[in-house]
């Protein structure tokens, strides 16, 4: 009975196909929002594309899918992953294109097979070192489109790293930035909008062509200004006005 309600959640959600051996499972365009627990355990390929899904929990994948390699979430509302998910797979490649992310979520239980990471399209404003330096088998990251200003030098910490993607990232162009212009020596393909820099504004309309690597040498890079509480920003004057006590003087 288990078996055939299995099979029939497979049939009635998505399409299963073999290539090479590999099991891929299409759960893509089916209104889901969350992970279906009734998923074969042999799959080694799934894809969630243009769900509702929102978040991602460690009891969705740990300990259930030892040959899953690939994961594609694109086109979700993902806001949240739980720290210490994909434990016991061997996840290669992940995509969470087009998404809510806010930050890079907890990826060390796939630390030494993933090698393909898409963050496209996200609304991440900040990536640390530490968020990052343990994937040292990643090949290709994306983190375009993204609210991203400044970028730590990847090159140190993603050894071995040959693209990344930070097209349509609104960069401020200045002295941190001057790995990149040595980025086709240490062999990396790095991909940018044609007009990268949103700082200093007189580079706007340069593109990245024109600009040297002692021009960002030359550039200070502007102090990092302390975090905005999104309360403040719900105030309106008369909320303001009510906070502000006033006394009435009688003659």
């Amino acid at each position: 009975m288990a078996t055939l309600h299995v099979v029939w959640l497979l049939i009635s959600l998505g399409n299963i196909k073999e290539t090479i051996g590999v099991i891929s499972v299409s759960l893509e365009n089916k209104g889901l929002t969350s992970i279906p627990g009734d998923l074969r355990s042999d799959v080694g390929i799934i894809k969630f594309g243009s769900n509702k899904i929102s978040t991602i929990k460690r009891e969705d994948f740990n300990d259930k899918y030892p040959k899953l390699e690939e994961l594609s979430f694109t086109h979700n509302q993902i806001r949240s992953i739980e720290y210490g998910c994909f434990r016991e797979t061997r996840i290669s490649k992940l995509l969470f294109g087009s998404n809510l992310l806010t930050t890079i979520p907890d990826l060390r239980q796939v630390k030494t097979t993933l090698t393909i990471l898409d963050f496209n399209n996200n609304e991440i404003a900040r990536v640390s070192n530490d968020v990052l330096e343990y994937l040292v088998y990643l090949r290709e990251l994306n983190l375009g489109e993204n609210p991203v200003a400044t970028l730590s030098d990847m090159t140190k910490i993603l050894p071995s790293l040959n693209s990344l993607d930070v097209e349509g990232i609104p960069l401020e162009c200045c002295n941190t930035a001057t790995w990149m212009k040595r980025a086709p020596g240490v062999n990396l393909v790095l991909t940018l909008s044609t007009y990268p820099c949103e700082s200093p504004l007189h580079w706007a309309s340069f593109k990245w062509a024109q600009i040297t690597e002692a021009m960002l040498q030359k550039q200070s890079c502007p102090e990092e200004r302390p975090a905005f509480s999104p309360s403040l920003r719900l105030l309106d004057n008369n909320m303001i006005s009510s906070l502000i006590p006033i006394s009435k003087v009688y003659h």
